[in-house]
């Protein structure tokens, strides 16, 4: 006779059974969520993003300084489509590092004293990770490579992810919340004008010609 096992996932002999609720319970970390194998996105990683890759790969590897050099490559591409200057890949993994450590220290001191800085380290967790450089405007200001469009679009999308952040990447483009609603209009003419030819063509039982407005 089989043993009944209670909605909780006690079974009669009292022993408890992995659910996976459990399980995510289990791998989660400490103020940041679920480990996360890649940094995925449009738009320049958030402390959130970069910490939940770093859990990851140190998790898989246990090697905590490749680890942060891994994590830093990681952003960097990120940073490097968007065509921002960074800090030198040396300061991008001191940065972490720092990160890091701030993030060990409130882990460790879970009492009132740290109330203020855990909530204070919350609040930042889905801001931007900045690691731009601090002539990084300037230097796309410079850029000969750019037009004058692409220079303010690049410093708008800059801006913009130190912000609101609704701005994302599309290849080298930026696309704003404006421009998405205006080419999502585009794209609505061209599927409507297309039903409406559509619906003029004769069928092949059909052979009297139709008219069509517009």
């Amino acid at each position: 006779m089989e043993e009944s096992e209670s909605q909780s996932g006690e079974n009669a002999k009292g022993t408890v059974r992995p659910t996976s609720s459990t399980t995510r319970s289990a791998t989660e970390i400490y103020l940041v969520g679920q480990p996360a194998s890649s940094i995925r996105g449009s738009k320049l990683p958030t402390m959130r993003q970069v910490l939940k890759f770093f859990f990851h790969t140190v998790n898989e590897s246990g090697d905590r300084q490749e680890t942060f050099k891994e994590t830093v490559r990681n952003v960097l591409t990120f940073w490097n489509l968007a065509r921002i200057k960074t800090i030198s890949e040396r300061g991008c993994r001191e940065k972490l590092t720092r990160l890091w450590e701030h993030w060990r220290s409130l882990q460790n001191s879970r009492d009132r004293a740290a109330k203020d800085k855990v909530e204070n380290f919350k609040s930042q967790l889905d801001l931007l990770w900045d690691i731009g450089a601090p002539d990084a405007v300037e230097d796309i200001e410079k850029n000969r490579l750019l037009t004058p469009a692409d220079k303010q679009q690049d410093i708008a999308f800059y801006q913009d992810q130190h912000g609101e952040r609704k701005a994302f990447m599309s290849g080298n483009d930026k696309i704003f919340a404006a421009k998405k609603r205006k080419q999502e209009e585009r794209v609505e003419k061209q599927r409507s004008k297309q039903g409406r030819f559509a619906a003029c063509e004769p069928s092949s039982s059909d052979s009297r010609p139709q008219t069509c407005g517009g």
